[in-house]
């Protein structure tokens, strides 16, 4: 989903943001490994943002035996004020997955509440997802 900043000065026009600019393309975060030595199973998570215009559009990519589909992350906020980037996404079966980083072109720094349902407040942790090169397919 596309969100605007929330804050007056645009995310492509901040100088912390370079990686952000409309002509950088899309960035990621987070890694998927295969495990070849026994399984060759993939697991991890991905997460890309791409500015367009004044938007910044997110996406990610879990991987649970296999590396799924890219799917829009929701909520996508980053406030260039406080650097603080904001979203979720939820599984086929409704869990929802939220996040809040401290955001900088090399890493994401923050907390991640997972496992949300209607019944669970989630499982609260530390989390760092550092740059890393993009996950095309599938």
């Amino acid at each position: 989903m596309a969100c605007t900043a929330t804050a007056s000065q645009s995310v492509a026009d901040s100088p912390r943001f370079t990686c952000l600019s409309p002509d950088s393309g899309r960035i990621a975060f987070g890694t998927i490994s295969i495990d070849t030595i026994v399984t060759w199973d993939a697991s991890g998570v991905q997460f890309s943002l791409e500015a367009d215009g004044d938007s910044l559009r997110g996406f990610v990519r879990v991987a649970r035996g296999e590396i799924g589909p890219e799917r829009p992350l929701q909520d996508v906020q980053l406030d260039p004020a406080t650097d603080t980037l904001t979203f979720w996404y939820a599984s086929e079966g409704g869990t929802r997955y939220l996040y809040r980083y401290r955001f900088t072109c090399d890493a994401l720094t923050g907390h991640a509440r997972l496992f949300v349902t209607d019944r669970y407040s989630g499982l609260l942790r530390s989390d760092t997802s550092l740059r890393a090169p993009r996950i095309t397919t599938p």
